[in-house]
C-alpha cells in the first residue's frame, strides 16, 4: 500500500516537474523576446538621436549658405542698378 502511494506521489511529482519546466521554458522564451525588442527599441532611439544631430549639423551651415547667397544676390542687384544709373 505504501509502495503504490509512493509510486503515485512520484508520478505526481514528475508531472509537476514537467509542467514547471514547460512554464519556465515559456517564461524564458518570453523574456528573450522582450530583451530583443528592448534592444531594437534602444537601437532605434539611438539612430533617431544620431539622425537629428546630423540634420541639425547640416541645416545650420546650409542655412548660413543660403543667407549668404541671398545677400550676395541682393548686393549684386544693387550694384547692377547703381552701375546702370551711373552709365546713363
Amino acid at each position: 500500500m505504501l509502495s503504490s502511494k509512493s509510486a503515485i506521489s512520484m508520478e505526481s511529482l514528475e508531472q509537476r516537474v514537467v509542467q514547471r519546466t514547460a512554464e519556465l521554458e515559456s517564461a524564458m522564451s518570453k523574456l528573450q523576446r522582450t530583451q530583443e525588442e528592448l534592444a531594437r527599441s534602444e537601437t532605434k532611439a539611438t539612430l533617431n538621436t544620431l539622425v537629428a544631430s546630423v540634420s541639425h549639423e547640416l541645416s545650420t551651415p546650409m542655412g548660413n549658405c543660403l543667407m549668404t547667397a541671398h545677400t550676395l544676390f541682393d548686393q549684386g542687384k544693387s550694384f547692377s542698378t547703381s552701375f546702370r544709373e551711373q552709365s546713363n
